[in-house]
């Protein structure tokens, strides 16, 4: 499970969800923002309790390629698809 999601600096700056979601959550629920990226193997840890993106590095940029790809595939608007488009790792 990849997370590529936080909190951003700017509150204020986020975008309103699109209105027609299929499911309610707030804009922070889900836009990227200034936090790094973690990496959880859900069989061995269904609990998303231990970030082993250090360690697999490799497979979170290709999760995220294949992630920001199907963004591109479903015409995400430029402004969104920008939001998206960074993977930050810690280090």
């Amino acid at each position: 499970s990849l997370h590529v999601c936080g909190i951003p600096k700017d509150p204020g700056a986020e975008k309103v969800p699109p209105a027609d979601l299929p499911y309610g959550k707030k804009p922070s629920d889900y836009q990227p923002g200034e936090k790094n990226a973690a990496l959880f193997h859900l069989p061995s840890d269904p609990t998303q309790q231990h970030d082993v993106i250090s360690d697999k590095a490799a497979v979170a940029k290709e999760l995220h390629a294949r992630y920001v790809s199907s963004l591109e595939a479903w015409g995400l608007s430029e402004d969104r698809l920008k939001l998206n488009r960074k993977l930050t790792l810690a280090g």
